[in-house]
């Protein structure tokens, strides 16, 4: 309705990601090389550059993740492991009820063991342009469960990626995380297929070249 724009042919177009780069990787020796125990074979991740940006909504990942820890089995609390990157995780580790592992802030070249290691990726970004994280996990094979918002609405919403729930709603992230933790294997296998099909499909520099 612009009067700069009404008479113009609008195309939207999908970013691009390096989709060589951001791979599935060998999840045991990544275990290995981070020293994560053999019985931890559920790893919720999470992360942003840094988590006191009021943007990515970590009060929300709290009470979600501990959310999920007061609803696990005693069984599941003994397999699952959250992994987490970013600056300033002193303020919310001590908040945290499951087991975790903090990576601290990590150079972009070891972005994709971390995805690579998860087996599910959660992102609480409540006021959001992106982030990137999301699009660069599915390249790795790795579902989602995010507020719908930003990035989410594109590569989440309405595609078999993983999980979408209502902004600012703690109880649907922590849903969401217990449903993929306790999927079928072949179903969890088809998810995890399904987010690195729809990275090569939509946001390789493939897919790129053939939008323009």
């Amino acid at each position: 309705q612009s009067y700069l724009l009404k008479n113009l042919k609008l195309v939207r177009g999908v970013g691009f990601l390096d989709t060589d780069f951001y791979r599935p990787l060998e999840t045991q020796i990544l275990k290995a090389k981070y020293n994560i125990s053999e019985e931890k074979n559920f790893i919720i991740s999470f992360g942003c550059q840094s988590l006191t940006d009021e943007r990515k909504g970590m009060s929300y990942m709290i009470e979600a993740l501990n959310m999920v820890y007061e609803r696990m089995t005693e069984d599941e609390k003994i397999r699952v492991m959250l992994l987490a990157i970013g600056n300033d995780g002193d303020i919310i580790k001590d908040k945290l009820k499951i087991d975790y592992q903090w990576l601290g802030y990590i150079p972009i070249s070891s972005l994709p063991e971390f995805y690579s290691m998860s087996n599910v990726f959660v992102c609480s970004s409540v006021n959001d342009a992106g982030p990137s994280m999301l699009a660069q996990s599915l390249a790795c094979g790795t579902p989602l469960v995010s507020f719908e918002m930003g990035a989410a609405l594109d590569v989440l919403v309405g595609q078999n990626n993983g999980i979408s729930v209502k902004l600012r709603d703690a109880q649907g992230l922590a849903d969401g995380i217990l449903e993929i933790l306790r999927m079928p294997k072949e179903d969890y296998l088809t998810l995890r297929k399904s987010c690195r099909n729809y990275a090569l499909e939509n946001n390789s520099r493939e897919s790129f070249v053939k939008q323009v």
